[in-house]
């Protein structure tokens, strides 16, 4: 009995001793390569992001536009088309005849 009950323990205690040996070394290994790939993406972004925001500043900084001299006068909008306003747009009535109508102005 007392040799069962040692045979028991003993087969206890190496099983304890197996569950504290650490993982597969290769796995680690493997994880502290993708780690350090990481760490390089980060930091190569990190430049990018520093690149990006002076191209940013930069533009910021010169936001004056010349107008060309030859560039096209806006036109005046023809008299027979009606203006009207939905939701804080101009739009345009257009008549699909060249004829003017007449304004209640125009009629008296």
């Amino acid at each position: 009995m007392r040799k069962l009950n040692l045979l028991v323990i003993s087969i206890c205690m190496l099983l304890a001793s197996v569950a504290w040996i650490p993982a597969d070394s290769s796995q680690d290994a493997d994880a502290q390569k993708q780690i350090l790939e990481l760490k390089k993406q980060v930091e190569s972004l990190e430049k990018r992001i520093k690149d990006l925001e002076k191209k940013v500043r930069f533009l910021a900084s010169n936001t004056r536009v010349d107008i060309p001299e030859n560039f096209p006068q806006v036109q005046k909008v023809p008299d027979n088309w009606q203006v009207f306003e939905y939701n804080g747009m101009k739009y345009y009535s257009i008549p699909l005849t060249m004829e003017k109508k007449e304004t209640k102005k125009e009629r008296k």
